[in-house]
């Protein structure tokens, strides 16, 4: 490794070398970089419903086409028997001047709680997508595939990053193990991707109703000193 003190070493979790470059000239280190992914059950579903008009005579005339979305919505959403948590209508947006065009969207959120069975939950949450469908279908609208939430997804971040930090660390003890060093201090950690519900190494579907998951990548530049 030639000269310990101007020596960097940037290593993969899995505690390969992949490059080499100059070192602070005060301070050796060691770069690793590591993988967490934190999980939680959803809390929430968002659907969301979005409407059009095309070629109207005046663009007053094709956005008050879609001032009664949201009315639709709510009145349909009642004949259905459906009790969303939440629901909000964005404002209209029109097009150019001459286009005729406008667009709307309603957010429709749904509690998960009554879906926490494991056998009836998936079951129940089909017929509650297939009976949204309906709604948007009959409000004049079209619909997008349900978007799964957790109710604190700032927590998840941190839990995934403090997950990576940890996993980046044995790659770091190997190396400075290696050169006869101890790694003394965190210098830094650097963030990279947060990636949600694209774990690694996991072939089967995510999200589901049971199963939600952050992952985060970091690199952690670790100071070392010599073993005397």
């Amino acid at each position: 490794f030639g000269r310990l003190s101007l020596a960097v070493l940037l290593l993969t979790a899995s505690g390969g070398v992949y490059a080499a470059a100059a070192a602070r000239p005060s301070e050796p280190w060691i770069a690793a970089d590591g993988v967490g992914t934190a999980e939680a059950a959803p809390s929430h579903a968002t659907f969301w419903l979005h409407a059009a008009t095309a070629g109207a005579a005046s663009l007053p005339e094709a956005a008050e086409a879609l001032a009664g979305l949201e009315r639709k919505v709510r009145t349909e959403l009642d004949e259905f028997g459906l009790t969303p948590a939440e629901i909000q209508a964005a404002a209209v947006a029109v097009g150019r001047p001459d286009s005729g065009n406008a667009q709307r969207s309603v957010r429709v959120r749904f509690s998960l709680a009554p879906f926490a069975n494991p056998d009836k939950g998936p079951v129940l949450f089909a017929e509650l997508v297939e009976d949204m469908r309906a709604v948007a279908a009959a409000a004049d609208a079209t619909i997008d595939p349900p978007v799964f939430e957790v109710a604190d997804p700032d927590g998840m971040i941190a839990e995934a990053v403090a997950r990576a930090v940890e996993n980046a660390y044995p790659a770091a003890e190997a190396a400075a193990d290696v050169m006869g060093a101890q790694l003394t201090v965190v210098q830094g950690v650097d963030v990279g991707a947060i990636r949600w519900n694209e774990t690694p190494g996991y072939p089967a579907a995510e999200p589901t109703l049971r199963r939600l998951t952050c992952t985060a990548e970091v690199r952690v530049v670790y100071v070392f000193s010599m073993r005397r």
